[in-house]
C-alpha cells in the first residue's frame, strides 16, 4: 500500500482525477453542438431551447459544476398553480434538475432550473462532457414538461 502524505493523499492521487475549472468546461464544449459564450465578465453560459444557462463552479476549491437555467418566456400569474403543480410532480418523481420559478414585477411569472454536479473528487474529461450534458438534457426535459403545462394552463384559464 502507497503511504499517506501529510495531507492524507497517496502520490497517485493527481494521476486519478483532474480538478474542473471553467477553462476545461469550455475545452469539453467545444466537443459537442452545444451553443455557449464567455461574457464581458468572464462568465461563461449556454443558450438552447429557449433557456439561458450559466455555468458556474462554486463550494470549496470549485467543487461543484452548478447549472443554473432560467427561461426566456414569462407566463402569466394566472399558470402559477399549473407551474407549482408540476414542479411538485417532477421532484416527486425525479428531484434532477431542482425547478422553481419566481414572479417578475410586471407580475409575470418567469421558470427556473438548476443542476448541481459534484466534482469533489475531479472529473476526466469525458466524465466532465458526460456530466455536462447530462444536465444539460435534463434541463431541456423539466423545461419541455412544465413549458407544455403551462402552456395549457394558460390556455385553459
Amino acid at each position: 500500500m502507497t503511504p499517506l502524505r501529510p495531507d492524507h493523499s497517496r502520490p497517485d492521487d493527481e494521476a486519478l482525477t483532474t480538478a474542473v475549472t471553467l477553462e476545461r468546461v469550455v475545452d469539453v464544449l467545444h466537443e459537442t453542438d452545444l451553443y455557449f459564450f464567455t461574457d464581458r465578465n468572464l462568465e461563461l453560459g449556454m443558450y438552447w431551447d429557449g433557456a439561458i444557462t450559466s455555468i458556474h463552479l462554486l463550494g470549496h476549491k470549485s467543487c461543484v459544476l452548478f447549472l443554473a437555467s432560467r427561461s426566456t418566456r414569462t407566463y402569466p400569474l394566472t399558470a402559477l398553480d399549473v407551474a407549482r403543480g408540476t414542479i411538485r410532480e417532477w421532484h416527486r418523481v425525479q428531484p434532477w434538475p431542482r425547478g422553481h420559478y419566481s414572479i417578475l414585477e410586471d407580475g409575470s411569472l418567469r421558470l427556473h432550473a438548476d443542476v448541481s454536479i459534484d466534482a469533489t473528487m475531479g472529473l476526466g474529461d469525458g466524465q466532465l462532457l458526460s456530466a455536462l450534458l447530462s444536465g444539460v438534457e435534463a434541463l431541456r426535459a423539466f423545461f419541455t414538461a412544465l413549458e407544455a403545462a403551462c402552456r395549457i394552463g394558460e390556455a385553459g384559464q
